[in-house]
């Protein structure tokens, strides 16, 4: 029986390519059609996320679909096999995932409102051995939802480049599309999206790629890192090299070098930086924390030891703060 608010939604069938105008346009004009019951739904899925969250374990490391594709297999053999060193999770980090976790149960519930055909969240998919859970197949293609800073949002909103990818997210998404490839409920053997929500501001896009899983050889691939991650002898190199510090002219615009080196964004917000480079000073500027692998000439900067960086005393908390996420 319905109760005196519910109101019966009959609608054609959704594609994706109006997905964020669907999503817009409930946002805008309200969902008349939606249950309870439905919202109920959405809300023990959050009841469940934040259980997960508050009593997470610490977890014994293992090759994932959602990390098989690190543009950096050296931080994946540390993780394997070295520990000690590895930089604990600060509280704001913590926050700052449980949020993007319950910003993408958000969207999703929104396109689950709009009609669209949202199924499958959270499947369990394997690849060559690979275990990993896919986050939905939406309106027949799989999909990676995600949130983003306004500043790697507007990466995603004109289409994520490789050379722009530092975190391997094509290679995830590749991964997780490639163990779709025998699922009858994912209808687009051919291409899969990233949905993208602007945590900041509020924006949504579509960021969809086209996958020819012919052309990659997944079962080399995979064969191949997972020898490299469980060979404990053999550290592999570093992904990224270090960047030359220097100030920009003001009439040439060029960089003047000064001869020091420091750590790019990637290696700047890997937790494993202090195990691969060893001997780093952290200097704090206006826009957070710079890490120096060689010092020729002393930053005019205020400096933290190594130890004050991983347990920050409160003086200086306020100026270890993320520039992205």
């Amino acid at each position: 029986m319905k109760s005196s608010n519910e109101v019966t939604v009959t609608s054609s069938p959704k594609t994706i390519n109006t997905l964020v105008k669907d999503i817009e346009d409930v946002l805008l004009n309200g969902a008349k059609g939606v249950s309870r019951d439905k919202i109920q739904n959405f809300g023990n899925l959050v009841a469940n996320t934040m259980y997960d969250r508050l009593n997470e374990t610490k977890k014994v490391f293992s090759l994932r679909l959602s990390n098989i594709g690190s543009p950096c297999v050296r931080k994946l053999w540390l993780d394997r096999w070295v520990l000690d060193g590895k930089e604990p999770l600060r509280a704001s980090t913590k926050l700052k995932f449980l949020f993007g976790d319950l910003i993408e149960l958000l969207v999703l519930f929104l396109a689950d409102l709009t009609g669209h055909d949202v199924r499958d969240q959270q499947k369990e998919r394997r690849l060559h051995g690979i275990l990993g859970h896919s986050d939905v197949t939406l309106d027949g293609q799989l999909v990676d939802a995600k949130s983003a800073s306004s500043f790697s949002f507007n990466k995603f909103k004109h289409a994520l480049k490789k050379e722009d990818d530092s975190f391997g997210y094509l290679g995830q998404l590749g991964a997780y599309h490639a163990s779709s490839q025998d699922d009858e409920g994912v209808l687009d053997k051919d291409k899969a999206s990233f949905l993208v929500v602007d945590k900041q501001h509020g924006h949504i896009t579509l960021d969809t790629h086209e996958f020819n899983h012919d052309e990659i050889d997944w079962e080399k691939a995979i064969s191949e890192r997972v020898s490299v991650v469980n060979n404990p002898d053999v550290m592999p190199d570093r992904a990224f090299p270090e960047i030359e510090d220097g100030y920009v002219h003001k009439e040439t615009k060029q960089l003047i070098i000064n001869g020091n080196k420091k750590l790019g964004v990637n290696c700047s917000y890997c937790d494993q930086k202090g195990n691969c480079y060893g001997n780093i000073r952290v200097f704090l500027s206006s826009k957070g924390p710079v890490f120096f692998t060689h010092v020729v000439k002393e930053p005019r900067m205020k400096e933290a030891s190594w130890q004050d960086y991983i347990n920050p005393p409160a003086e200086i908390l306020e100026e270890l703060v993320d520039t992205v996420d």
